[in-house]
Formats: C-alpha cells, structure tokens, sequence
C-alpha cells in the first residue's frame, strides 16, 4: 500500500490447513515367509504432517518415517522362521497399514515312535504308541492286519499319540503285526492260544501177535499243541519210536 509517496507492507500468515482427511493405500498386505518390501501411498492436504512406526521389529519402515501432505512410505518385511504366521501394523497418519505374514515351511524329517513294539497275551488289549514330531509336520497311522486295529490318531499333526486294539489270537500259534506310524514300523507280537487239549483218540486201541512177536504202531489224533507221551508197562513190550509228540502223531512199538 502506498501512503503520502512511502510503501506500507502487509504480511498474511498462510491460512491452518485442515488435517482431518489422512488416507493410505493400500490397507494391507500379505507376504510369504520369505518376508519382502512393500510401500504405502499417503494422501493429506498440503502442509499436513504425518509420521510412520512400525509397532513389530520384523516389520521395518526404510523411508518415509515422516512426512507432509501426499508422501510414500516404504517398509521392509523380514524372514519368518517360525512355523506360525504372524501379523504386524504400521501406524502411518494414524491410520493402520496391517503386515499378515505366512509361517515357515516345517521341516518333517526325524519322526519317532515310542515305544516301537509291544508284546501281548492270545486274550489281546488296548495299547498306545506316542510320536513326537515338529509343529506342522502332519502323519497317518495304519494296521498291517485286521486283528490290529487303530482306534484313535490315525492322522495328526505335530507331537501325538497312536491307540490300537489287538483282537483274541483264538489260534494255537502266535502271530505278528505292524502298524506303521508317521514312516515308523511298530511291532505287535500276540502268544498263541492255550490248546484245548482233551479228546485224545487212539487207532487202533489192541493188536494181537504170534509167539515170534513182531512191529506194529498205533496213530495218535490231538489238538494242535496238545503234547502226549507213550510208555509200555512190560519190559518185552518196547516203544521204538513216538515216546512223546504233540498234536497227531504215530507210535512204533
């Protein structure tokens, strides 16, 4: 302004911008365990400050910590070793930016079964087979035989356990089974019946001979596993062979 011939400056403050509207673009994002960089757009009305902190330190923010009106952010996501996922936020203008991140690949090797074998009566039972793994590491469990059976932890993930019904064994000789556990054999050996041993039969029951004498046999019918023996009652009567046997069998005399 020009007053008598001499200039009079004015000065004016710039108006207060309206801070109110911050945005962020985008408003998340994934990643596989491998980590990675990413970046967020801000939108603010000029001269609006605002600042960018991450609230994990697997989540890094490498520029743009801080800033006015429209800006970048930049952040650095690292490796997730852990085999569990996890999830960090960036707080940018006060708005949340969210970081979803997968878990790390397990590694499944060394699977162990404890214990690897179990011995049973011909009555059977319940037994149970524990297995230790690494977290993620998933398994199945499965019954060689029909008289094996599994009856829970057919398959699980991790650190488990294995229960299995062994059935009556009505026969008269023993048997033997696997299940096989997340790559692992376990051994079920079942004892053999009792025999019912009674019923012995004898063919024939007599003989009759000259004065020379001579050979003859008699067969003998038990159970399978039933033993017997054979013994004369005179000295001039002599057993030559099948003194003792089990289940069918002949006796020389």
């Amino acid at each position: 302004m020009t007053i008598a011939g001499q200039s009079f400056t004015v000065t004016q403050a710039a108006a207060t911008p309206t801070c109110t509207s911050y945005t962020i673009s985008p408003t998340s994002n994934n990643f596989t365990s491998n980590g990675g960089a990413g970046s967020v757009s801000v939108t603010a009305n000029t001269g609006c400050a605002w600042t960018a902190s991450s609230s994990q330190s697997w989540i890094v923010v490498t520029s743009g910590s801080s800033g006015s009106g429209n800006g970048t952010v930049a952040y650095n996501v690292a490796q997730n070793t852990s085999t569990s996922s996890r999830t960090g936020t960036i707080t940018i203008a006060g708005q949340t930016f969210t970081v979803t991140q997968a878990a790390a690949t397990p590694t499944c090797t060394g699977y162990t079964i404890t214990p690897t074998s179990n011995n049973l009566a011909s009555n059977g039972g319940a037994g149970s087979v524990s297995v230790t793994a690494n977290t993620g590491c998933t398994w199945t469990a499965s019954s060689s035989q029909g008289w094996i059976v599994v009856t829970s932890g057919s398959s699980g993930s991790g650190n488990g356990t294995v229960a299995y019904n062994v059935a009556q064994n009505t026969s008269t000789s023993s048997r033997t089974g696997t299940i096989t556990i997340a790559g692992q054999t376990f051994t079920v050996t079942q004892a053999a019946a009792t025999p019912t041993c009674t019923g012995y039969t004898i063919t024939p029951t007599s003989n009759n001979l000259a004065s020379n004498g001579g050979a003859g046999s008699v067969s003998v019918t038990a159970n399978t596993g039933c033993t017997w023996t054979a013994s004369s009652s005179q000295g001039w009567i002599v057993v030559t062979s099948g003194s003792s046997g089990s289940g069918n069998g002949t006796v020389a005399y």
